[in-house]
């Protein structure tokens, strides 16, 4: 976490702002309720090989390359994540999309697994309840 608000408050401007715009267009793009397999398939390849480090075509074909940038890699985890979540609160009929979409890149990437159970564990009230006030 704390490599995310470093990046957030540091000179990477120009690479946060479209990381932002690359990460907010391909999910809103990508996901629909009747999404087809292949387009599940793309959002996944095109996320992982993002956070590979492999050069990808983002937001008005702009190139990004987070290679040796773990606290950009990091917060475009967190946008990933965020942006995922925030599609399903506005529409649930996405649900079942967003969770393929977050479980196959889960999968390729332990470190998007663990800020998805993070961030999974944060929002439950259940989990957040302190419960020897009981």
């Amino acid at each position: 976490e704390a490599d995310i608000h470093s990046f957030n408050s540091s000179a990477h401007n120009t690479l946060r702002g479209d990381l932002k715009y690359t990460i907010n267009e391909k999910t809103a793009v990508w996901t629909k309720r009747y999404a087809k397999e292949n387009e599940i398939d793309r959002a996944v390849q095109f996320f992982s090989d993002l956070l590979s480090g492999i050069t990808v075509f983002g937001f008005n074909d702009k190139r990004i390359n987070l290679k040796d940038d773990s606290a950009a890699r990091n917060w475009a985890i967190a946008h990933i994540l965020n942006a995922y979540i925030n599609l399903v609160v506005q529409d649930a009929t996405l649900v079942n999309v967003v969770a393929a979409v977050l479980s196959r890149v889960a999968s390729r990437w332990e470190e998007f697994t663990l800020f998805l159970f993070g961030k999974l564990c944060a929002s439950s009230l259940l989990l957040s309840m302190e419960f020897e006030k009981w």
